[in-house]
């Protein structure tokens, strides 16, 4: 093994010839054998990690991930149980907390936290998406856009927009509180700030404004 930094107790511990990793923190890298190119800052960040290219800042960040590569968690508790998935990024305390899936983005605190198996979701935002286990392909922009959903394939932009739905699926909503009221419906297009503000149900709707 070469060009490896360890600093704290039992960082690094396990490694036998991976190259060019940076652990810092107790248990930090801890198993990491010959996994290559990873950085983990914090206590227990990528404690049980095998992979390459890895990037976990923060305690308990991307923490039970194995052959995972291509991850960056920085927060506390992001992308904590993520283990073989690949190619996620998560920013923010508990931002894709429980996910075990690959491709999702989210970058807030308790963005996306819930999510599992869900994939290819994009979430900027505090409790964005935060609910959400399986559902995927959504974009979730603004604080609590799309907070409660189970459904999948909706967008939507803006603080509280589409925020109390739940099984809604194929859903565009844009603007501050856009669909706000919305829970079950399918292929809407609500589009400005409050628009379609009493709408709990319903299907192919057009509201502008």
């Amino acid at each position: 093994a070469s060009y490896n930094t360890a600093i704290g107790a039992f960082a690094g511990n396990g490694n036998s010839s991976g190259t060019d990793n940076v652990a810092v923190g107790s248990s930090a890298l801890r198993s990491n054998a010959t996994g290559a190119k990873n950085t983990a800052v914090g206590a227990d960040a990528l404690e049980v990690n095998t992979a390459s290219n890895n990037t976990a800042v923060g305690t308990d960040a991307s923490k039970a991930n194995t052959s995972g590569a291509y991850n960056t968690a920085v927060g506390s508790g992001a992308l904590e149980a993520n283990i073989t998935a690949a190619g996620s990024t998560a920013v923010g305390y508990n931002a894709l907390k429980l996910a075990t899936a690959a491709g999702n983005t989210a970058v807030g605190a308790d963005a996306a936290k819930s999510n599992t198996s869900g994939i290819y979701n994009t979430v900027v935002g505090t409790e964005a998406l935060a609910t959400n286990a399986t559902g995927n392909r959504q974009v979730a922009i603004g604080y609590k856009a799309l907070n409660l959903v189970t459904g999948g394939y909706n967008t939507a932009i803006g603080s509280l927009a589409m925020s109390v739905a739940t099984t809604a699926i194929d859903n565009t909503a844009v603007g501050s509180s856009a669909g706000a009221a919305l829970l079950d419906g399918y292929d809407n297009c609500l589009l400005g700030s409050s628009a379609a503000s009493n709408l709990q149900s319903g299907q192919a709707n057009v509201c502008v404004g």
